[in-house]
């Protein structure tokens, strides 16, 4: 487990990244799958999970609530990872934390019963500048995934209100009374959007609303690296911004522009040599 602050000692200050890749399984109160995350900004949820419970063991919570499907996290071919399981498939494989960014790698390679050869979920959480307030926390995830034979993937989001998708931007982005977030998808590939509300199948008692949202890849394919670009804002503070993929034969990362801040994020490819790199002009 990863859990990566900007100003811990504060929420309503705080943007809050936490992240879950473990070899203690995937059951009771950690049956939250590997490589998934929630964030929390400016005492705000804003990108959710399923938490809820209506009874132990119901066909909501075993069906729903420990499925894939309802966390921030991956499915290949539309199938998620392997449900209600003490089994050792995740781990954190890389960590680096510093002063002005931190750096976490989770392997979930065995969590999808032989379907993967590689599934390393890469989080560069980038903190705002101690002497410059004005500059914008992100984060980039990079999913580098290899299937043992062409899949589609699918990328899953959740909120606790509707998102406006601009799907020709690969960009969404929802709203709570005191922050939102924007995400941006750079993917080599086409995507295709699909948003819903509620729980399948619905709970035995009322909980609030969720909305989720599907990024899909539309062709198959053996490999995938899929950058993910995360905005947490202030409400009434939604900074401009920019990002575009740069990709190298021994890496791959984001250029994010905002203001006059200019961040270069590199990611090493995998069996290449190198180390992450966090470069701001």
């Amino acid at each position: 487990m990863a859990s990566l602050h900007t100003a811990l000692q504060d929420s309503r200050d705080d943007v809050h990244f936490l992240f879950k890749s473990s070899p203690f399984g995937t059951q009771s109160h950690g049956h939250n799958p590997h490589n998934t995350f929630q964030l929390n900004a400016y005492g705000e949820c804003l990108l959710t999970t399923c938490v809820y419970r209506d009874l132990h063991g119901s066909r909501f919570h075993y069906e729903w609530a420990h499925s894939t499907v309802a966390h921030n996290g991956v499915l290949v071919n539309g199938e998620g990872q392997i449900k209600h399981t003490p089994a050792p498939h995740g781990r954190i494989a890389e960590v680096q934390l510093t002063p002005q960014w931190d750096y976490v790698v989770g392997d979930a390679t065995d969590a999808y019963g032989g379907r993967l050869a590689r599934f390393h979920r890469h989080v560069v959480f980038v903190k705002p500048r101690a002497a410059a307030s004005a500059t914008v926390p992100f984060i980039v995830v990079c999913d580098d995934l290899e299937a043992k034979e062409p899949s589609t993937f699918q990328f899953m989001l959740h909120g606790l209100r509707a998102f406006e998708i601009d799907e020709s931007k690969a960009r969404l982005s929802t709203e709570q009374q005191r922050a939102g977030v924007d995400v941006q998808y750079l993917s080599t590939t086409a995507l295709r959007f699909r948003q819903w509300d509620g729980f399948t199948p619905p709970p035995s008692r009322e909980f609030s609303n969720q909305w989720h949202v599907k990024a899909s890849t539309v062709d198959k394919q053996p490999q995938l690296a899929m950058l993910t670009v995360i905005v947490p804002y202030r409400e009434g503070q939604r900074p401009e911004w920019s990002a575009e993929r740069i990709e190298t034969d021994e890496a791959v990362g984001v250029r994010m522009v905002s203001g006059r801040e200019r961040t270069t994020v590199s990611i090493p490819k995998p069996n290449k040599s190198g180390t992450i790199r966090v470069e701001r002009e």
